[in-house]
């Protein structure tokens, strides 16, 4: 255990520069873990700023302008909430720091007239920089530290994120390229670019201002605005906010609407067009926002494809076996997505077979879906006469894969909370391997079953070739791809999808 006056000495070599990677590692752990820790570090911060702007004016935006980057500094993602919860409860004490820093400069010993003559004006902060992640900024934009105190201004950032934490306790992370202005101790202007905010009930009120005369005010919630192309995308993550359009009255949003702005502030319809990055060998590239059509009672007859073979055809449904249509899941975001009552449901594509390559030769599967329980299976299968399938089957806590037919490599998967996976099912130049939101899954490589060789083409949900296969839950998408794609490729897609989604999982 580390005693008061020794983490007051790191806390100190870390705001100075000169701790070392391993210490500025250990203080950072520290202050996510340690709430006293934190307020310690909190206060210093603020007590560091005030010294370099009172005894060292010179120091303060001296120099050519440059480009700065941050890559050692620990990541507070936005979807750790409870991180952000920790940030915000640390920055409670942000009113008394005033009070401190004068106890600090007016001693009743110290020559008073002196300092008066020496001391210039002093701007007061609104906010404190509490992270940076391989942060860029803008070479007409001075360097910035963690730890410094930011009074009213712009924040440029070429590239990586910055997070702000406000004296009024609300927390902003920007995702650069990107330009955020800070108003007030509780204000902020987003000119550009994305920005996730947490505001904890303390700090209700907090307002965004955009350049479209749109105005988000927080009520205790967590919301993303986007500026680009002089379009405004707000989306409410959790809790409640008020939309304040240039003109009329403002109206409520809750966790899982988004809305979208034009230049003049008018609301228009949302349709976001999904671009897969990755399209070379794109198979079936199913979407439940854009290609499900439903009957008058909501269930589905089919699900048509939106890129890739155009003889692969389209997964259909009839009778009992019809899943539903779900307008928005809030776990996915607000997205639409089709719904398996884990019993029936299903959908099948029989033309699926009509290619050589999806039984042949290497491929990916990519979905996003909010799965069951533990105890359901999930089941998402393509078969050829010959055995040789694409299989992505959540049996219990254990994925089984193929190509194959009598192994398979298997992976342990907590399918409660499989909302963005991917399997890529190898050859000899690719290992088989799964991801989920939580990262890389332990692989196994158990031999299983063989998989039932009477049924062709893909099945998703339902009762399949064996029985008590079922997806239980509310698909929003499945992409196949005929080839095996790398690390990069992968990252590219999956991350495409986190933005799009605007889920709180992310690796």
């Amino acid at each position: 255990m580390i005693h008061s006056d020794d983490i007051m000495t790191l806390i100190d070599a870390v705001l100075v520069g000169s701790a070392s990677d391993a210490e500025r590692a250990q203080l950072a752990e520290r202050i996510t873990t340690e709430q006293e820790v934190a307020e310690q570090y909190v206060r210093a911060a603020h007590l560091h700023a005030q010294l370099r702007h009172v005894l060292l004016p010179g120091d303060v935006g001296m120099g050519p302008p440059m480009a700065v980057t941050q890559d050692d500094a620990r990541s507070v993602h936005a979807n750790r909430i409870g991180k952000w919860r920790l940030v915000a409860a640390v920055s409670a004490i942000a009113a008394v720091l005033a009070l401190m820093v004068g106890s600090l400069f007016f001693q009743p010993d110290a020559p008073a007239p002196a300092l008066e003559q020496t001391k210039p004006h002093v701007v007061p902060p609104v906010a404190i920089l509490t992270n940076m992640e391989k942060a860029v900024f803008a070479r007409d934009g001075a360097p910035m530290d963690l730890g410094e105190a930011l009074s009213a201004g712009s924040i440029e950032l070429v590239s990586g994120t910055v997070q702000v934490m406000f004296n009024s306790t609300a927390v902003v992370d920007l995702i650069g390229p990107c330009e955020f202005k800070m108003i007030g101790e509780n204000k902020g202007r987003l000119v550009n670019g994305k920005l996730v905010a947490f505001v904890p009930p303390r700090a209700s009120g907090f307002v965004i201002e955009t350049p479209s005369g749109v105005r988000v005010e927080d009520l205790g919630t967590r919301f993303t605005v986007r500026v680009e192309a002089g379009q405004t995308h707000v989306f409410v993550r959790e809790g409640k906010i008020a939309v304040h359009p240039p003109e009329g009255s403002a109206y409520p949003m809750i966790a899982g609407q988004r809305a979208l702005f034009d230049r003049s502030g008018n609301q228009v319809p949302t349709s976001m067009a999904m671009e897969v990055p990755v399209k070379e060998n794109l198979f079936v590239h199913y979407d439940a926002g854009r290609g499900v059509d439903v009957d008058a009672d909501g269930r589905v007859r089919r699900w048509r494809q939106q890129a890739g073979n155009p003889d692969a055809g389209e997964l259909r449904a009839e009778g009992l076996s019809q899943p539903r249509w779900v307008s928005e899941v809030p776990s996915l975001g607000g997205q639409p997505a089709v719904r398996f009552d884990g019993q029936n449901a299903r959908m099948i594509c029989d033309s699926l077979v009509s290619s050589d390559s999806i039984v042949r030769g290497p491929w990916t599967v990519i979905w996003v879906g909010r799965f069951g329980q533990k105890d359901n299976q999930i089941f998402i299968d393509g078969i050829k006469e010959d055995a040789r399938s694409l299989v992505v089957r959540f049996d219990g806590a254990m994925v089984h894969a193929g190509p194959g037919k009598d192994a398979h490599p298997q992976f342990k998967v907590d399918v409660r909370k499989s909302l963005i996976g991917a399997c890529v099912f190898g050859d000899e130049d690719h290992p088989a391997r799964m991801l989920t939101e939580s990262g890389p899954v332990r692989q196994n490589n158990q031999s299983t079953r063989a998989p039932d060789p009477g049924m062709s083409g893909l099945v998703v949900g339902g009762r399949g070739p064996s029985p008590g296969v079922n997806l239980q839950g509310d698909l929003a998408e499945l992409l196949i791809y005929r080839r095996c794609l790398d690390d990069a490729e992968l990252r590219k897609v999956i991350d495409y999808l986190w933005d799009k989604y605007q889920l709180d999982l992310k690796p």
